[in-house]
């Protein structure tokens, strides 16, 4: 578990699950919830995650210009001019 403060925003998943639901005094609660985040959404949110891995699905090789994209993402290096 975290704090607070390392929790994502809704915003921040890509998927998101909440069933079954169970209703006490008329409101319902959820009994399981499952989530995916959004890996684009890291570069927003590293300080709040650390070092949270998006792993490749499996089976999956990058191309040599994903990986170099993807290591620029790790290292945080782009700017607004590069778009």
């Amino acid at each position: 578990m975290c704090s607070f403060d390392c929790n994502p925003s809704i915003g921040d998943f890509s998927f998101l699950e909440m069933n079954p639901f169970a209703m006490v005094n008329g409101e319902p609660y959820p009994l399981d919830i499952r989530g995916e985040l959004d890996d684009t959404t890291a570069f927003k949110n590293f300080k709040k995650w650390g070092g949270i891995e998006f792993p490749l699905p499996f089976g999956r090789v990058l191309s040599p210009t994903e990986s170099f994209i993807h290591e620029l993402d790790e290292k945080g290096v782009f700017h607004s001019a590069d778009m």
